[in-house]
Parts: structure tokens; C-alpha cells; sequence
């Protein structure tokens, strides 16, 4: 579990985690960020922290849960900006459903994957003004 911090250090914590494949780890500090944000953030932290979440069951064999979770993501997300908090959120979207495009079709028997899979495939690049 992430030490106390700011949302802001806590959320930039959780990309850099998501980026090294830590997926894990990244839902604990989006997490923490999500508990301790504002009203109007808090479905863009949720939408992550399912994004994220999504992938660590897709990794673990969870097909059913990684497609709930990635549904939900995509649903959270969708109501933000196409730049939020400096998260190109459209462009996350797309990759994201790129990278999971065999959990979405229900009839595919691909194999889960592993983290490698996903890293620099889907990577959360933030950038602030």
C-alpha cells in the first residue's frame, strides 16, 4: 500500500508503476488518489484504477472479470475530455481497447497474457502545460 501523499504524487506514481507493468501496484496508488480527490476526479481515478485492473486479470486467466472491468473503464473514462489531468484519455481509450480486443469479443479463446505484453504496447504518457 502506497504512504500518504498528495493525489497529485500519488496519481503520477500510479502512471509511472502502470508504465514499468506494475498493474498492480499502480491500482494501489490510483486508488489513493481516488480516496482523497475531489468530487469531479473521482470517476476519472475509478475509470484508471478498472483500466488497470482489467489487465492484471487478463493476465491472471480472469477473462470474465478482466471484461467486466475493462467495460466499466471504458464507460468511466468516456465522459472526460480528450485530455484530462495531462492523460491524452482518448488516445488511452483507444490502446486500451486495442490491447484487450480479445477479452472485448466473447468468443475468443486467446490465451491470457503477461505483463510484458503491455509494456511501451499501452503506456500512459501525461503531460502538463
Amino acid at each position: 500500500m502506497p504512504p500518504p501523499a498528495s493525489v497529485e504524487s500519488n496519481y503520477l506514481e500510479g502512471v509511472a508503476r502502470f508504465n514499468r507493468g506494475e498493474f498492480y501496484e499502480a491500482h494501489d496508488f490510483w486508488e489513493a488518489a481516488w480516496r482523497a480527490s475531489p468530487p469531479d476526479d473521482r470517476l476519472f481515478y475509478k475509470g484508471l484504477i478498472h483500466a488497470t485492473v482489467s489487465i492484471y486479470h487478463w493476465i491472471g486467466g480472469n477473462r470474465k472479470g478482466a471484461s467486466r472491468l475493462y467495460r466499466s473503464a471504458d464507460r468511466y473514462l468516456s465522459g472526460f475530455p480528450d485530455v484530462y489531468r495531462g492523460l491524452r484519455v482518448r488516445s488511452f481509450r483507444e490502446r486500451l481497447a486495442i490491447t484487450l480486443a480479445d477479452i472485448v469479443d466473447p468468443e475468443s479463446t486467446a490465451a491470457a497474457g503477461k505483463a510484458s505484453d503491455f509494456c511501451g504496447v499501452i503506456r500512459i504518457e501525461v503531460d502538463f502545460p
